[in-house]
């Protein structure tokens, strides 16, 4: 489940042109600028890998990105569980 905060970032990168066919590493970029502004000195990291694609998002929450197949997904990536796929960027 995601959190407000979360949540916020991930509408505010839709705002600033995230979306699930726009390019990974720009969407990486866009999520990163909206942590900034919802939560000043945040850092997107790196939260492992699905598949051999790199997951990008919050250590704290577990949520975060993965490209798969060039569509970008928002996931919940939490340490020593399933990575949960929670939907396209953007939809």
């Amino acid at each position: 489940m995601m959190g407000a905060k979360d949540a916020a970032v991930i509408s505010l990168a839709i705002e600033k042109g995230a979306s699930a066919t726009g390019g990974f590493l720009g969407n990486v970029s866009r999520i990163s600028d909206a942590l900034q502004q919802v939560i000043p000195g945040a850092k997107i990291n790196l939260l492992g890998h699905l598949n051999g694609s790199p997951i990008y998002g919050s250590l704290r929450s577990g949520i975060g990105i993965v490209e798969r197949s060039g569509i970008t997904y928002i996931v919940q990536a939490v340490r020593g569980q399933t990575v949960k796929i929670l939907g396209k960027l953007g939809e």
